[in-house]
C-alpha cells in the first residue's frame, strides 16, 4: 500500500483548490467543541488568521514527514507552543490529529481506514516533533 500517494491523493481532495478553507473551518470548528482546554488555549485568537497559518504550517509538517528536518519554521512554531509561550498542554497534540483526520473523514468521499492511516503516517512525525520540541524547547 502506497500511502504516501493515498494521503496525496486525499489531500488534493480536501485541501486542494477551494476546498482547503472548508476544511480547514471544518477542522477548527471540531477542534474549538472536542475540549474546554482548547476553548481556552484560541479564546483570544484571530480564527481567520489561524486557518491561514494551519495551511501553511501544514506544508511544513508534510515535508518534515518526508525529509526529517524541522527547519527554522517548525521548529518556532514548536516553541510558540511549548511553555516559555502559548503553554499548549501536550495531550492537545493527540486531540488535533484525531478531529482532523475526523474532519478528513467528513470530507473526502473516498475516505477509508486506508486513508486514515495514510494520514496519521504522514502527520505523525511533525506532530511527534512538535510535541517533542514544544515540551522540551532547549
Amino acid at each position: 500500500m502506497n500511502y504516501a500517494a493515498l494521503f496525496n491523493d486525499s489531500f488534493d481532495r480536501v485541501a486542494g483548490a477551494d476546498a482547503g478553507g472548508r476544511l480547514y473551518a471544518a477542522f477548527y470548528e471540531r477542534f474549538l467543541a472536542s475540549d474546554p482546554l482548547v476553548v481556552d488555549a484560541f479564546a483570544n485568537t484571530d480564527m481567520e488568521g489561524q486557518r491561514a497559518m494551519l495551511r501553511e504550517s501544514m506544508a511544513f509538517v508534510i515535508g518534515f514527514s518526508q525529509t526529517k528536518d524541522a527547519g527554522t519554521y517548525l521548529e518556532s512554531v514548536a516553541r510558540r507552543h511549548g511553555s516559555a509561550h502559548l503553554g499548549i498542554d501536550e495531550r492537545l497534540f493527540d486531540l488535533w490529529m484525531d478531529c482532523l483526520v475526523a474532519t478528513v473523514g467528513d470530507l473526502d468521499p473516498r475516505f477509508d481506514s486506508s486513508v486514515e492511516i495514510a494520514w496519521r503516517s504522514m502527520l505523525a512525525p511533525g506532530l511527534e516533533f512538535m510535541k517533542g520540541r514544544s515540551a522540551n524547547p532547549g
